[in-house]
């Protein structure tokens, strides 16, 4: 196994440089390479906030089919009202794919995410604004695949917050982080030092064309990330279809409407809508998709 470092640019082409019917040199090539491997791990884009709280338990949802390694968690952390010295913010994280599940206690929950440790506002500021902090921590993808967590279905984090009594939680932001480097155990990336003038011919030139698949298929995109305390659902008790209240509704009755704009991959555009509900009494419950008046979807308990 070989890696080498990359940039975090991505780079410009002129499109005369690419004309048809010009002399194909060994720059343009590397330049190639070079876009690859931006297209597919410069700008993964998995993303899901939680907004202010004062505590909760809360559920994220996290496709491991991407190229991206790490998994930031960001944490903020602000005043309410007058702080108390050493009131804060704690955050237990637990991260599951249905079958096996990985506490707050493994190894590969980074330190400050493990129910225990305080994430204070900043101190020495007399407003608000000025007293929030912001902590990143890390997942290691890999890691987590390697701990038994499957590499293929969907994951849920849940998060479970408890603040003081002066502090607000301002907001938890997850986001995929970009490759810093190329890696030839992977099956995408490609090293643009292949292309040098008089280089051999060999197996190595043909990862630009693996690496844009890469690009195309596993590159996840987060249209619309909405997650709500599990203490406070948002509730529906109804004999059949309605809309769900509160920020899922356009006006009373009537469902919110989400727009998106799918890629055209390998056919049909397609959408992956993950949904975390539950069920109170005796009968069963179902969740409904519609676009354009047509149903595309539905999940049934």
């Amino acid at each position: 196994m070989t890696t080498s470092d990359r940039q975090l640019v991505t780079p410009v082409v002129q499109s005369q440089t690419m004309a048809t019917r010009r002399t194909a040199r060994a720059h343009h090539a590397f330049a190639l390479a070079d876009l690859a491997n931006d297209a597919a791990t410069g700008h993964p884009a998995q993303r899901a906030t939680i907004a202010r709280t004062t505590g909760g338990t809360f559920h994220l949802f996290y496709d491991p089919r991407t190229t991206a390694r790490l998994v930031e968690i960001d944490v903020s952390v602000g005043w309410r009202g007058t702080w108390a010295p050493l009131d804060g913010v704690t955050v237990d994280l637990s991260i599951t794919d249905g079958t096996s599940t990985i506490l707050s206690s493994g190894s590969d929950v980074p330190f400050g995410l493990k129910g225990a440790e305080l994430i204070l506002p900043a101190l020495g500021t007399t407003d608000r604004l000025g007293s929030v902090t912001h902590t990143a921590f890390y997942l290691d993808r890999d890691a987590l695949v390697t701990t038994g967590l499957s590499a293929t279905a969907l994951w849920r984090l849940k998060l479970v917050i408890a603040c003081g009594s002066t502090v607000y939680c301002e907001g938890i932001y997850l986001r995929e982080v970009a490759r810093f480097t190329i890696d030839s155990a992977e099956d995408y990336g490609d090293l643009p030092q292949n292309y040098l003038p008089r280089a051999p011919v060999d197996t190595h030139l043909v990862r630009i064309g693996a690496t844009l698949e890469s690009a195309y298929d596993t590159n996840r995109r987060t249209y619309h990330a909405f997650s709500v305390a599990q203490a406070s659902p948002l509730s529906v008790t109804s004999t059949s279809y309605a809309s769900i209240p509160g920020a899922q509704s356009e006006t009373v009755g009537v469902s919110q409407k989400w727009r998106v704009h799918p890629r055209r991959i390998k056919g049909e555009p397609r959408l992956e809508v993950p949904i975390y509900y539950r069920t109170s009494g005796a009968g069963a419950g179902s969740v409904r998709l519609y676009t354009g008046g047509a149903e595309i979807g539905r999940a049934h308990v």
